[in-house]
């Protein structure tokens, strides 16, 4: 019934929102939820930018974690057939953002010379409102919201590749380096790769 269902509203051209209050019937006494569908995301962002700052002593790993997790989530919320695992699902997308884009930040600013450190934040932002420009026009091209929200999300799988060759943050290197216990690779080769950051005098 609900494919069937896509299938004519994909037919009659209608927006994604109204094919989401169509088919869960978000009127009269259930409204509240057409606003809860972006609040969702934003609280969980709210909630996952502490757990993040706790969590990305090791920017890295949380970066990798990010990515693929967001990536997945995002394709598998596409399909969900009820709408409280949809807004679960948005909770937990706008958990992982925080994992994304403040982890991927600075571990980009604590690689780079200073002088490349603005450019290449500049650089971020714009790839990110053009991508929104963009998503206007994919929006126009593929009707059904499903299949637009896969095709969204599909690019997040050209990220895999480079997550694996990305250099860890240099800070954490450095306490790694110093702490006690720490691995003697650790100890060796806490400075390799193209870590360009001052970092105090080991005394």
């Amino acid at each position: 019934m609900l494919s069937h269902l896509d299938a004519l509203l994909t037919h009659l051209g209608t927006g994604r929102w109204t094919v989401l209050h169509i088919i869960y019937n978000l009127a009269c006494g259930q409204a509240y939820l057409q606003t809860s569908f972006q609040s969702v995301y934003m609280f969980g962002a709210l909630v996952g930018a502490p757990v993040n700052g706790y969590l990305s002593d090791n920017r890295k790993r949380t970066v990798m974690f990010g990515y693929v997790a967001l990536t997945v989530l995002g394709l598998v919320s596409a399909w969900l057939p009820l709408l409280s695992l949809i807004l679960v699902a948005r909770f937990c997308l706008g958990t992982l953002d925080a994992f994304c884009t403040y982890s991927s930040l600075i571990l980009l600013m604590e690689v780079l010379e200073p002088k490349r450190r603005t450019f290449a934040a500049f650089g971020i932002i714009t790839v990110w409102g053009v991508t929104v420009m963009l998503y206007g026009g994919l929006g126009y091209l593929i009707r059904d919201w499903r299949i637009l929200q896969t095709a969204a999300t599909l690019p997040g799988l050209l990220t895999f590749p480079p997550l694996w060759v990305i250099d860890e943050s240099p800070l954490w290197l450095y306490r790694e380096r110093t702490a006690p216990g720490s691995p003697p690779g650790v100890r060796q080769n806490g400075f390799a790769g193209t870590a360009l950051i001052s970092l105090p005098t080991q005394r």
